[in-house]
C-alpha cells in the first residue's frame, strides 16, 4: 500500500446516511464497538505501515454514548480519530456541540496516559517487548474537531478553546476555497464567479463521461451566494448540463454589475 502513494487510511464511522445505515457500515458500527475496534485492527495490519484514522460522530442517538464509544476506539489505538461533533440521529440539523470535543480530549488523555505510564513501567522492569502502539512510539492519538466551523479564525479559537489537536472542516470550504488563507481575503464577486468557474471546468476535465455534470452544480449554490442577484444566478446554474452553459450564465451576469 505504501508503493501506492496514499499517505495514510481513514475508516469512515461516521456517515448517517440511511443507505449505509441499513448495510451496518458507517456510523452503524457506533452500535457495534467490538466490531469497529477488530475492523481498525485488520486495518492497521493491512496497512502496511500506514497510519490508520477514524472518522466517527459523538453517538448514535444520544450525547452521553460518546464516553464508551470513544474509549472503545482509544484502545484501538487509531493515528487520529475525527469526532463530528452530532450523534447520528441529528445529522447536521442541530448546532455542533463542541462542548463534547473538550471532553473527548480529556478522555483521550486519561486513557492513553495511562498506557504510555504502563508502557515505560513494563521496560524498566524487563527488557520484553514494547507494546506496538502510536500512542507508545509517536505520542496520543489525536483528536480533530468536526461541525459549524465557518472561518479559519473559528478553527483556531475552536482549538484553543477545546484542547484538541486541530479541525476538520467540510462544508465551511464549500463555495470558499480561499478559507484557508490568513490575510481574511475576501473575494469580489467577479473573482468568486472565476474560481467558480475554474472549478467547473476541472470538473469537467477530469470526470467528463465519467460523472454526471449534476454533481457539480451544488457546488455552484455554495459561490452563488449572499450577494445581490445571487439567487436568480442560482436558479439559472442549477439547469446547466455543461461548463459551456455556466459560462454563458456567468458572462452575462457580470455584464450586469459592471
Amino acid at each position: 500500500m505504501r508503493n501506492s502513494g496514499f499517505d495514510g487510511v481513514d475508516i469512515n464511522f461516521g456517515c448517517p446516511q440511511d443507505k449505509e445505515i441499513g448495510q451496518k457500515t458507517c456510523a452503524a458500527l457506533i452500535l457495534e464497538p467490538e466490531r469497529a475496534k477488530e475492523i481498525i485492527a485488520a486495518t492497521k495490519k493491512g496497512a502496511g505501515g500506514l497510519p490508520v484514522s477514524v472518522k466517527t460522530r459523538l453517538g448514535y442517538s444520544k450525547i452521553e454514548e460518546m464516553n464508551a464509544w470513544l474509549r472503545h476506539l482509544l484502545l484501538a489505538e487509531p493515528a487520529a480519530i475525527a469526532l463530528h461533533a452530532r450523534t447520528k440521529q441529528e445529522k447536521s440539523k442541530v448546532p455542533a456541540h463542541w462542548g463534547a470535543i473538550a471532553q473527548a480530549v480529556k478522555i483521550r488523555n486519561q486513557i492513553q496516559s495511562n498506557v504510555i505510564a504502563r508502557s515505560v513501567s513494563d521496560e524498566a522492569i524487563s527488557n520484553k517487548e514494547k507494546i506496538a502502539s502510536p500512542s507508545a512510539r509517536n505520542g496520543r492519538t489525536l483528536i480533530i474537531g468536526n461541525g459549524d466551523i465557518k472561518s479559519r479564525e473559528e478553527g483556531l479559537s475552536r482549538v484553543k478553546e477545546t484542547g484538541c489537536d486541530g479541525i476538520m472542516v467540510g462544508r465551511g470550504a464549500f463555495g470558499s476555497p480561499w478559507f484557508f488563507r490568513k490575510d481574511n481575503f475576501e473575494p469580489t464577486i467577479k473573482e468568486r464567479l472565476s474560481v467558480m468557474l475554474e472549478h467547473a471546468r476541472l470538473y469537467t476535465q477530469e470526470f467528463e463521461g465519467k460523472k454526471s455534470f449534476a454533481i457539480i452544480r451544488k457546488h455552484f449554490k455554495a459561490y452563488a451566494n449572499g450577494f445581490d442577484g445571487a439567487s436568480e444566478l442560482r436558479a439559472e446554474l442549477m439547469t446547466t448540463i455543461g461548463v459551456g452553459e455556466v459560462e454563458n450564465i456567468v458572462n452575462k451576469f457580470l455584464k450586469t454589475i459592471q
